[in-house]
């Protein structure tokens, strides 16, 4: 017996069919593959609540992060620089916090965009609570330890790394990893920091 992650079917389901040996793939497994394969037919509702309209291939690219997450899978959102992948994340996480009021979400990113995601989430969707995780170490703790209802996290690759010891025993919904070329050392401090958060979701903007 073998198991796999999720995250390879597909790799599986196309070495399957180029080997000779015959396999038996159950209901489960074909309706994930034809699901991931086919996402522009996939039909998420936009959430209430974003003052934006998507253009067609934000939309796209908002049905695939709830399609991702619809089957506990990651993924790495890329397009070229100002075509929306900050808006295309932010609507997720409207949609994600209206089927669920408890759900919280980190943003990861460098020092320089910290505000302006702060920004661009109060802009879009301003009935979104956010904190940006900054101050003195001992604010920060209080920051991420606080029990007020924030919906959004926002912290840089050099604070996460001071303060990953905080996270243990806070769990994220989503955590997005903006301009993703930070962690593409694995071996790098920003990358086990990332990887050492407790979240059900990761998705990487790049």
């Amino acid at each position: 017996t073998f198991k796999l992650s999720k995250g390879l079917a597909l790799y599986v389901d196309d070495l399957f069919d180029e080997t000779v040996v015959e396999v038996q793939k159950n209901e489960e497994f074909h309706q994930l593959i034809h699901t991931i394969s086919n996402m522009e037919q996939q039909k998420y509702a936009l959430p209430d609540g974003v003052n934006a309209s998507l253009r067609p291939y934000q939309e796209v690219g908002f049905q695939w992060l709830m399609t991702l997450a619809e089957h506990q899978l990651g993924g790495i959102l890329a397009d070229d620089m100002g075509l929306g992948k900050t808006l295309q994340a932010i609507v997720y996480m409207k949609a994600m916090k209206a089927r669920d009021e408890q759900h919280q979400f980190l943003i990861v990113c460098p020092t320089s965009l910290v505000y302006n995601w702060l920004d661009e989430l109060e802009n879009f969707t301003p009935g979104l609570k956010c904190r940006v995780i900054t101050g003195t170490p001992e604010e920060r703790l209080a920051i991420i330890k606080t029990e007020d209802a924030v919906d959004v996290y926002i912290t840089s690759y050099p604070l996460l790394r001071r303060d990953i010891a905080n996270y243990e025993g806070k769990l994220f919904h989503t955590v997005f990893l903006d301009e993703a070329q930070f962690i593409k050392n694995a071996a790098s401090l920003n990358a086990k920091s990332v990887k050492a958060l407790n979240a059900s979701h990761r998705f990487a903007l790049t």
